[in-house]
């Protein structure tokens, strides 16, 4: 909020100033940013399942809408201030907060384990019980800034690592890009009907691994 000069990043009366201006800068409403994200696949790299406390992936294909007005606005400056273009294109960056949550299929009203890195940094009871009492799908499984260094970038795939629930069943993942930059542009999806199974009942496939080159290790040896 500071960046962008406000104390309020939700206010309608910031969020429609901020996008008039925009309009005025970069050539009409197509110039205000946007980023459209699909969910192209979700799964443990390498295993046929997704199970409990793995190291899942989150394919997410995007789009920003707005990179064709920002680049022609950029270089149209950059030749009015008698500023080589690969230079001004160098210094552009853009941020967008991915945040990642779960929510577990008809699941109760469960308290959520406090951890003890938390119980370390907090000593008072009840800014912890408002830990606790905050509904499961409100934890982030992920909080990820997602950078974007070139100013002509349209589209493309981003692979985003996180570590999957504690807690096997079905689950709706909801994902969040938030943009570091611009007020009122962010955007989400949801991702249902994805099974997490317990990981103490599946056998993984880089455990197999292990074990038969541990076997082929030891027969090497017996010869």
């Amino acid at each position: 909020m500071f960046k962008i000069g406000t104390t309020n990043a939700t206010s309608e009366k910031n969020i429609k100033h901020f996008q008039s201006s925009m309009e005025k800068i970069y050539g009409g409403k197509e110039g205000i940013p946007r980023i459209n994200i699909k969910v192209e696949s979700v799964c443990t790299p390498g295993e046929d399942e997704m199970a409990t406390g793995d190291l899942m992936e989150l394919g997410v294909g995007f789009e920003r809408l707005h990179a064709e007005n920002f680049t022609r606005q950029k270089l149209a400056l950059a030749q009015k201030q008698n500023i080589p273009p690969q230079l001004a294109l160098q210094q552009f960056r853009e941020v967008w907060w991915v945040l990642l949550r779960a929510k577990r299929e008809g699941a109760g009203d469960a308290k959520s384990e406090i951890n003890d890195a938390l119980t370390k940094l907090v000593s008072d009871a009840s800014v912890l019980k408002k830990f606790e009492d905050e509904p499961e799908e409100n934890y982030l499984l992920l909080a990820f800034p997602f950078i974007i260094n070139k100013i002509m970038t349209k589209e493309g795939l981003a692979k985003i690592q996180f570590k999957g629930p504690k807690i096997p069943g079905k689950y709706t993942l909801k994902v969040d890009f938030m943009s570091g930059d611009f007020l009122g542009c962010n955007t989400d999806l949801q991702v249902p009907d994805i099974n997490i199974v317990d990981a103490e009942e599946v056998q993984r496939k880089q455990a197999e691994e292990t074990a038969e080159d541990e076997g082929d290790d030891e027969g090497k040896k017996t010869k």
